[in-house]
């Protein structure tokens, strides 16, 4: 059966949800086990082997397809400085620090909002422009997420968990919108290169703070949802 590049895109998309959605309980799961600023930095440390990695295997082994991608530059240095920051490091800490104190359900869910505010950041600070028919759909995806996030017995009136998740989800819209300058370049290389940038500075952050870290076996399914939940999307789609 033949595969159109549409429904093979469609597939991919699918299947990278998954994982990206996998990722909240999984984390929810291992924080009762790590403490949440190291477990930000086995995630990212994680991600950041495998596709350095895989990058150097597809280097030295399939060189046409390596060298059909265009390689990061110094110029793009800044950007990906800005993206690492956002995404890798500033909503990893606040999404660890958020779970502990929503379900892991909600978390998933919540998450969800995050194309809201990747449109608002690039309606608002980019000038994109964008449809009606959008800003409907996001009308709606914000309604929901505001009926998880109310608590009637917090003093704010909304959980503080889901409003961190929240926060977390306009930092990665900040991200995105950031990553579009450089979105030419080298996929992998640049998934290795945000994974050990963020992994590093949270284990620097991580060893200040003097958060432990646990056994091996720990260590390793830290770092493997790390690949699946923050990575996922790039396994699928090149592997």
């Amino acid at each position: 059966m033949v595969v159109s590049d549409g429904t093979r895109g469609v597939l991919y998309i699918l299947a990278a949800a998954f994982f990206f959605g996998s990722a909240a309980p999984l984390t929810k799961l291992l924080l009762t086990s790590i403490a949440p600023v190291t477990l930000a930095s086995l995630l990212y440390m994680g991600s950041g082997l495998f596709f350095a990695l895989f990058w150097l295997v597809r280097r030295t082994f399939f060189t046409e397809n390596h060298t059909r991608e265009a390689p990061v530059e110094r110029r793009d240095l800044p950007w990906i400085a800005g993206s690492v920051l956002s995404g890798s490091v500033l909503a990893t800490l606040v999404l660890m620090v958020s779970l502990q104190y929503t379900s892991a359900a909600t978390a998933a869910v919540l998450l969800g909002f995050e194309a809201v505010a990747t449109t608002l950041v690039a309606a608002l600070v980019f000038h994109e422009p964008v449809g009606q028919r959008v800003w409907l759909a996001l009308t709606c995806i914000t309604a929901s997420c505001m009926i998880l996030a109310w608590d009637p017995a917090s003093p704010l009136g909304f959980s503080v968990g889901a409003l961190g998740i929240i926060l977390t989800c306009f930092l990665w819209g900040t991200d995105t919108n950031i990553s579009r300058n450089v979105s030419g370049k080298d996929p992998i290389q640049l998934v290795a290169i945000k994974g050990l940038s963020g992994g590093i500075t949270l284990t620097v952050i991580t060893l200040i703070l003097g958060q432990p870290y646990p056994a091996a076996p720990l260590i390793f399914a830290g770092m493997a949802v790390g690949i699946l939940g923050f990575g996922g999307i790039m396994t699928i789609c090149f592997l």
